[in-house]
């Protein structure tokens, strides 16, 4: 039975992925002979980025490009592999661990026969630093020999896994659903007995660091930092969440590495079953990309180009000014959070309470047009008034400063148990993952 989200899958991201997996093929052909070039599909949402490719690949009639694989690996996980010596691993750390402090940067390196270490007075209460955590791995009691040797068998056990998973091959593409590049800056850096290139579904510098890696990591869809009406795609950055809800299946991140008890390295990720929820069918907007790629045949090569462009505008519009059938469409549900956090949040939340609760749903919301769409009056009217305010914002900085600043001033004046920053959700950019 098709539905909104079936449709959407086969009418518009099929078509794009389509143009995608013909570029991945070039990008491949680039990196070097096809005997000596790996591409490697980075765990989770690469797993089925695999499937789709692959497919697409066979009704094409094209090559891979190279050998295929499955690579078991997290930005979380390829920063401990990386740790204590890449400053590229640290960084990751200090990162994605602001606010919390060394004891939870100490619980996520090691590993659990171990994580009573952790629990040291010492470590509580003290940021996540780039010295804090050098004075960490610099440590000689029981807890600093615990985090080496953790690294260390996490970097034995996943070098192996890179071996297998690249068969040997110099050259490795990483593929994965973007947006920084994050895992490879760490990879190439630890194991550099290899030549690395990225290929990412889109590709944005959201962190505002120098990024000398974007030299060998390529967006295929896009490379932007922010939206622009000149390329449609690039309203993916208002709604990131639908690319990685479109591509990674119900699976646990890829955190830790073992040895099996035949010596093959084994990921948590590699649950019971986990290859059938690679391959099963049940989502909607991935059940219609893959049927749109399965219809295609080598003479649709042709016209790839003229159909993905179409396929963006659609896409644009349906992010950006979305219908609540858009929003039915493109709503993944709940995204669960990423380096060792517990818990999911919600892309669109659930209608509570009256209009003023509407209203500020949307500032919490993970897609604040399909938000926006589903809960305030004159949805029309409120998304061009959005739409208009994020421009703004972001083509002068000053503005987001002086907005944010008045925006706090306001929250600190109003009542207590009012919805706080109300009028600032309106306009404030929606940042990127």
């Amino acid at each position: 039975m098709s539905t909104p989200a079936y449709e959407a899958g086969r009418g518009v991201l099929g078509p794009i992925f389509a143009r995608f997996a013909r570029d991945l093929r070039l990008h491949a052909g680039a990196a070097g002979p096809e005997d000596d070039v790996a591409l490697l599909f980075c765990a989770r949402g690469g797993l089925r980025m695999r499937l789709a490719y692959e497919t697409a690949c066979a009704t094409l009639g094209m090559g891979t490009g190279g050998s295929t694989a499955d690579l078991m690996v997290s930005r979380l996980q390829a920063a401990k592999v990386g740790l204590p010596h890449a400053p590229e691993a640290i960084d990751e750390f200090v990162r994605e661990c602001a606010g919390r402090d060394l004891r939870d940067a100490a619980r996520l390196v090691l590993d659990p026969a171990r994580a009573h270490l952790a629990e040291d007075p010492s470590l509580v209460g003290s940021p996540v630093t780039a010295e804090g955590m050098s004075r960490l791995f610099a440590r000689t009691d029981a807890l600093g020999i615990a985090l080496l040797a953790s690294c260390l068998e996490q970097r034995v056990a996943f070098h192996r896994h890179l071996v297998e998973a690249s068969d040997d091959r110099g050259r490795i593409v990483l593929v994965d659903t973007g947006l920084f590049g994050g895992t490879m800056r760490i990879l190439e850096r630890t194991f550099t007995g290899h030549v690395w290139s990225c290929a990412l579904f889109g590709r944005a510098n959201y962190r505002g660091i120098h990024a000398p890696h974007f030299a060998r990591t390529a967006g295929l869809v896009f490379e932007a930092d922010r939206p622009s009406g000149r390329r449609p795609a690039t309203a993916l950055l208002r709604h990131w969440h639908l690319v990685e809800g479109l591509f990674e299946p119900d699976l646990p991140s890829a955190t830790t590495m073992t040895f099996g008890p035949a010596g093959r390295p084994r990921s948590d990720l590699e649950v019971p079953g986990w290859r059938d929820k690679v391959e099963a069918r049940g989502v909607p907007l991935f059940d219609g990309l893959i049927d749109h790629l399965r219809s295609l045949t080598p003479a649709d090569l042709a016209d790839l180009d003229g159909a993905a462009a179409r396929a963006e505008r659609i896409l644009a519009r349906m992010i950006l000014r979305p219908t609540l059938r858009d929003v039915e469409a493109l709503d993944v549900g709940a995204r669960s959070m990423d380096f060792g956090r517990v818990g999911a949040s919600l892309v669109v939340r659930p209608l509570e309470g009256g209009l003023i609760r509407r209203m500020g749903s949307v500032r919490h919301s993970l897609w604040r047009e399909g938000q926006i769409r589903r809960a305030v009056p004159f949805a029309g009217c409120a998304l061009l008034a959005f739409g208009t305010g994020r421009r703004m914002l972001e083509r002068a900085p000053g503005l987001l400063a002086l907005s944010l600043k008045v925006g706090r001033k306001l929250s600190a004046a109003r009542p207590e148990g009012m919805t706080s920053g109300v009028a600032s959700a309106i306009v404030k950019p929606q940042a990127s993952h």
